[in-house]
Formats: structure tokens, sequence, C-alpha cells
């Protein structure tokens, strides 16, 4: 069953335009990590603890890859700079 939407075929323009953002995004990454001395080890263990379980190596191909999305993103800023809380009971928060 189809919702009647159909995935447009991406220009060479917005191509480009992604490319440019994943290396951007990957080398933002890596300079917040550093600003904050904080190893991937490290982030992977306090986005555990939020809730959001992965490795050193996943959070590495994450990175590298730039396969992860704009929620994920933001709670792996909130780890690297420890600003983040405890995991969100979500049967609790509703």
């Amino acid at each position: 069953m189809t919702n009647g939407i159909t995935k447009q075929t991406k220009s060479d323009c917005e191509k480009a335009l992604d490319e440019v953002a994943h290396d951007e995004i990957k080398r933002h990454i890596k300079a917040q990590m550093k600003l904050h001395n904080v190893s991937a080890v490290t982030v992977a263990q306090r986005l555990t603890e939020m809730g959001r379980p992965i490795t050193a190596q996943g959070l590495r191909n994450k990175i590298s890859k730039g396969t992860h999305q704009t929620m994920w993103y933001w709670d792996l800023i909130k780890a690297i700079k420890n600003t983040h809380g405890k995991a969100i009971d979500r049967q609790s928060a509703s």
C-alpha cells in the first residue's frame, strides 16, 4: 500500500549540496569533540545513557558516513557538550 507520495530523484545541485553539507557536518562534529575534549568512547557512553544506544565504532561510522538524522545529531551535540539529562521515560513523559 502506498500513500500516494513518490520519491523524487535529487538533482545534481541537490547532490552537490548534500556532499558539501556532509563534509561540513563531519568537520563540525569532530571539532566539537576536540573543543570539549571528548573521545568517541565517551560520547557513545553518554548517548547510551540518554537512551540512544551506540558503540564507539558505531558512532565513528555514523560520523564518517553521515548516516544520522537531525534529532540524533541534536542529541549527539548535547552528549559531546555533556548537557544531556538521563534517558527519558517515554511512558511518564506523555
